[in-house]
C-alpha cells in the first residue's frame, strides 16, 4: 500500500498546486494507516473517512477542510497537525496525545475524547455536539466561540481555558452519557470557570 499512497498523495499535492487543473483529489475509504506515515504530508480537501491511525505518530500535517468522518485515533499522537474546518464527525481520540492541534471550525459532532491528553490546542468556533471529553485532561486549550452542546465533561481536568467567557454554552453535560447531569447556559459556563485551575 505504501508505494500505492505515495503517488496517490503526489497526486493530490499536484491537484492542489495546479488549482485542479491537474493531479487527482486524494479520495479513499477505510484505510488502515497503522504502518503508513502521514506525517507533514499536505493533505488539504482530502477525503479520509473511516480511517485508522491507532497509535500512529502524526505531527505537521495539513488537512485543512477535508473530510475525515468515522476514523480512529486511539492512543495516537497528534503533534502540530491543522484539522481546521475538518469534518471528523463520529470519530474516536480515545487515549490520544495531542499537543498544539488546531481544530478551530471543526465539526467534532459525538467525537469520543475519553481519556485524552490535550494540551495547547485551539478548538475555537469549532462544534462539539455531544464531544465527549470524559475523564480527559485539558491544559491550556483555546474555546473562543466553540459551541458546547450536550457536551461531555463529566471526569475531565482543565486547566488554563481560554476564552471561556466568549465560548457558546448552550449546554454541557458534567455526569456521563448513560447518567447525563447537564448544565445549560452561564451555569455551564460558571462550572467551567471553577473547574478551570
Amino acid at each position: 500500500m505504501t508505494e500505492e499512497m505515495n503517488a496517490k498523495i503526489i497526486q493530490h499535492e499536484k491537484w492542489l498546486d495546479s488549482l485542479r487543473q491537474e493531479g487527482e483529489q486524494l479520495a479513499v475509504y477505510g484505510i488502515d494507516f497503522r504502518n503508513y506515515s502521514l506525517s507533514g504530508k499536505y493533505l488539504e480537501k482530502a477525503y479520509l473517512n473511516d480511517c485508522i491511525y491507532d497509535g500512529v505518530i502524526l505531527n505537521d500535517t495539513d488537512f485543512e477542510t477535508s473530510f475525515m468522518c468515522m476514523s480512529s485515533y486511539k492512543n495516537t499522537e497528534i503533534k502540530r497537525c491543522n484539522f481546521r474546518w475538518v469534518d471528523l464527525s463520529y470519530s474516536c481520540f480515545l487515549n490520544a496525545r495531542l499537543i498544539s492541534v488546531n481544530f478551530s471550525k471543526s465539526d467534532c459532532t459525538e467525537v469520543d475524547f475519553t481519556n485524552a491528553n490535550i494540551v495547547s490546542c485551539k478548538f475555537s468556533e469549532a462544534n462539539l455536539y455531544m464531544a465527549d471529553f470524559s475523564n480527559a485532561n485539558l491544559e491550556g486549550v483555546t474555546i473562543i466561540e466553540t459551541h458546547f452542546d450536550q457536551t461531555i465533561l463529566g471526569g475531565a481536568s482543565m486547566k488554563k481555558i481560554k476564552g471561556i467567557d466568549k465560548a457558546d454554552f448552550r449546554s454541557i453535560n458534567i455526569g456521563t452519557a448513560k447518567e447525563p447531569v447537564m448544565l445549560e447556559g452561564e451555569e455551564a459556563r460558571k462550572w467551567v470557570e471553577l473547574h478551570s485551575l
